[in-house]
């Protein structure tokens, strides 16, 4: 056990600067004995050694961790069965009408270069790349050369009414909610989102933020 676990964390080594939110990597001395027991010390923290299954049994190798992992998030996110056209109609009907012509001529306007621009601007910097491994930065650096077809797969986004599957994939961090988690319900779910998907869910926002003072309460 202890060799499998010194296997693992060595091949982890090459991403653990990545992993680190310590403020020093980037000001501090990189290589000081302080840094290197702190970065080895959050690698052994943050790994998951065993794991209680559903069964009552103990995950112990990496096998039945990822097994018991993706079974029990599979379930969690689990999509709902599709509604019927008279589910849809009774639950809309709960909503006011809030949205006049004008604004719905506004929201379903067509995406335009300006906007995705502006949008890559007010993005923040220096995030975790999600499962297409692209960040913020490189699409602002290079939307000269790219921003057209960038517009083109927000159009096709927002005329399909759906963000296509590859966008829409992510990947799963867990933030224990304990000090000793004793099975994956211990933990919360971050989802790392392809950068395109945020980018589509930006201007959705932008967009919509007009209209919510009007319609949303404050108390």
């Amino acid at each position: 056990m202890e060799m499998e676990r010194r296997r693992i964390l060595q091949l982890r080594e090459q991403s653990w600067r990545l992993k680190s939110r310590a403020i020093w990597l980037q000001a501090g001395d990189e290589n000081s004995k302080f840094f290197q027991n702190y970065a080895k010390g959050r690698k052994n923290t943050n790994t998951i050694w065993e794991m209680k299954k559903a069964n009552g049994d103990i995950a112990l190798s990496f096998e039945d961790l990822a097994t018991e992992g993706v079974n029990y998030f599979k379930h969690l996110f689990k999509a709902p069965g599709e509604a019927t056209i008279a589910e849809v109609i009774r639950v809309a009907q709960v909503f006011p009408w809030f949205i006049e012509e004008e604004d719905n001529e506004f929201l379903m306007a067509p995406i335009t270069k300006e906007e995705v621009e502006s949008v890559l601007k007010l993005m923040q910097k220096e995030k975790s790349p999600g499962p297409d491994g692209w960040t913020v930065e490189f699409f602002q650096h290079f939307f000269e050369f790219i921003g057209d077809e960038l517009v083109e797969v927000v159009e096709e986004s927002r005329l399909s009414g759906s963000i296509y599957q590859p966008f829409n994939a992510t990947f799963l961090t867990l933030i224990p909610k304990s000090d000793i988690p004793g099975s994956f319900a211990d933990f919360r779910p971050i989802s790392l989102c392809t950068c395109v998907y945020k980018i589509i869910a930006k201007i959705i926002a932008v967009k919509i933020k007009p209209f919510l003072s009007k319609n949303v309460s404050l108390e």
